[in-house]
């Protein structure tokens, strides 16, 4: 899933002659906090919601204001999980993306990469969660697969980090398509796995940034 697949085709772009007003009202309307600004095609920077109202002049062109993040954009051919990573290392709403030319297409909001990390992850389908821990070293997708395969249950997404504790050890985040995972468990724990979580997942919804934070620094991404 890449950046030009997500682009949020409602959020318009703000010009350098446009109004202080009218940034408030879109910000309002689409509710986020920060607006792209384009000026023939070319990304200029982001206006902050804080900037905005700060000034006393509801007529002053956003040409006038501080914009942010003129440098901070994303190529059209970038992978979803780039595009989250560079809204939670820049504290964005939305991450502005260009094609190859760096001419503007349009933005991507924290809530469209929430929807579409749902679809990735499986998200909608209800079904366990374990979290392993395991020696770098003993790492394999292809063992853990086979263990559940051979308890009739199917990985439908796997995500792996780094142990912050211990830089030798991983942590392997799986979601299946059974709820009732015990048996799977006791399985991995007999072949020396680590369980050190587990939940039981239902159809999700409401992401909101600070979840979507959370969860990417969890697995490190």
């Amino acid at each position: 899933m890449i950046a030009v697949d997500l682009i949020n085709q409602l959020i318009p772009p703000l010009k350098p002659e446009d109004r202080a007003l009218r940034a408030i009202d879109w910000m309002d309307e689409f509710r986020v906090n920060q607006l792209p600004v384009v000026d023939s095609n070319k990304f200029l920077g982001l206006i902050d919601e804080d900037v905005v109202f700060s000034t006393n002049d509801p007529d002053q062109p956003i040409k006038d204001l501080q914009l942010k993040h003129n440098s901070v954009f994303i190529d059209s051919q970038r992978h979803l999980f780039e595009v989250i990573k560079l809204a939670i290392d820049n504290n964005l709403d939305v991450v502005p993306i260009v094609d190859e030319d760096e001419n503007y297409l349009g933005v991507v909001t924290v809530n469209d990469t929430a929807r579409a990390f749902s679809q990735l992850a499986s998200a909608e389908y209800p079904g366990g969660i374990l979290v392993l821990c395991m020696d770098e070293k003993d790492y394999s997708l292809t063992e853990i697969s086979r263990l559940a395969e051979a308890d009739d249950i199917k990985i439908l997404s796997a995500f792996v980090s780094n142990d912050p504790k211990d830089n030798k050890k991983l942590k392997v985040t799986l979601k299946f398509n059974k709820q009732d995972i015990s048996r799977l468990i006791a399985t991995y724990e007999r072949f020396d796995y680590k369980v050190i979580s587990q939940f039981q997942e239902t159809s999700s919804s409401g992401y909101e940034k600070e979840r979507l934070n959370i969860l990417f620094k969890y697995l490190e991404l």
